[in-house]
């Protein structure tokens, strides 16, 4: 919508390149947001807000500051295909923590500053689920829920539009951690962990009319959510693209979506079409959420669905039908009765993430980072 808004030719715009410095704070980031000019008084300040850290057992110093992401760094279309390539993505059981904090400039002026709570190392904070996050943070006060690496503040909801073609050769790791690196240290947290997954150096996407699923069978007023693994060649990795949409009263419901699973052999530059060569492992699972049955059973609605390359690239008409089934199974607990982590999480991000987020970082290591 803003190529097309910002530009004669953004209507006809096949493909989108994305570096990593353009998506990386502290980088090329700060770019767009001057030359943005599709509504006024947008700055840095939108996407990001400065925090300042303080080491309160020596006398106050002052250590350095980090970038805290808002919710408008994780829906700007860059971050949707460098970070998630187009998939929605939910918020994890993550908190950045800040208190307002006195002090005086070099000139003797008082200033408040939004600082590390006193007697704190660490803004990052770390919960067992989402409910227990979101209860600390309406308590607090001054404080967010993700804002640091991959890890946003609310769903992220996902592109019908774009899709990820390419990847450079080249991986970013090493360069996105010296730029960002010790930001995540001034946070407390641990730098690897705010790396996007499959860092390259440059990511090409191609936007597509994409495939329009007219789907029935769910339940009423319900969530459907559709994922597919699809498998990176030159890094040899993997990450799931997952879309939701909601049915009407009578369970029928329409989601568009832009990776196709079936049929890639079929097109490519001979005949006027992209070479994808990030590629589908399987269909689609299209499926609701469990719930639990009259009978004390758990009920689900779910059906595996092939979208040919021919639907997703605008050759065929792009519509596809698909009908859930319902599936009923006998409630069993074993083991130890331990339940999911509670993120609310559809987008196939893993608990591994949140844990391996904290790191213990003392104040003179982070000194040691500047």
């Amino acid at each position: 919508d803003v190529l097309t808004a910002q530009s004669t030719e953004g209507n006809q715009t096949r493909y989108v390149m994305v570096d990593w410095q353009m998506a990386t704070p502290g980088s090329k980031f700060g770019a767009p947001t001057v030359f943005y000019d599709a509504e006024a008084n947008v700055s840095r300040s939108d996407f990001l807000r400065t925090m300042y850290r303080f080491d309160d057992g020596n006398q106050g110093r002052f250590l350095g500051t980090f970038s805290l992401r808002t919710q408008r760094f994780y829906d700007s279309t860059m971050t949707k295909l460098y970070y998630y390539h187009g998939s929605a993505r939910s918020p994890s059981p993550i908190v950045v923590d800040w208190a307002p904090r006195q002090v005086q400039t070099g000139s003797g002026q008082a200033v408040t500053l939004d600082a590390n709570p006193r007697g704190e190392g660490s803004f990052v904070r770390t919960f067992d689920n989402m409910s227990a996050a979101r209860q600390y943070v309406a308590e607090d006060g001054t404080a967010q829920v993700g804002g640091v690496g991959s890890f946003p503040s609310e769903r992220v909801e996902a592109l019908e539009h774009y899709r990820l073609v390419q990847v450079s050769e080249t991986s970013a790791n090493n360069r996105i951690l010296r730029t960002v690196g010790r930001d995540a240290q001034i946070a407390g947290a641990n730098p690897q962990a705010t790396v996007p997954s499959d860092p390259a150096w440059v990511k090409t996407f191609e936007r597509v009319p994409g495939a329009t699923v007219e789907g029935s069978g769910a339940p009423a007023n319900a969530t459907v959510i559709a994922s597919t693994e699809l498998r990176i060649p030159n890094t040899n990795s993997t990450f799931s693209y997952v879309q939701r949409a909601d049915t009407d009263a009578n369970g029928n419901f329409e989601i568009t979506l832009p990776y196709a699973t079936t049929g890639y052999d079929e097109y490519g530059p001979d005949n006027g079409y992209t070479n994808v060569s990030v590629r589908a492992t399987g269909p689609y699972t299209v499926s609701t959420p469990a719930t639990l049955g009259d009978n004390g059973s758990i009920v689900s609605y779910q059906s595996n669905l092939s979208v040919p390359e021919g639907e997703v690239n605008g050759d065929g008409d792009g519509e596809i039908g698909v009908e859930l089934e319902r599936n009923e199974e006998e409630l069993t607990i074993g083991g130890d009765g331990s339940t999911d982590g509670g993120s609310g999480d559809d987008s196939g991000s893993s608990g591994g993430e949140t844990q391996s987020l904290r790191e213990p970082v003392v104040a003179g290591d982070a000194a040691r980072a500047a």
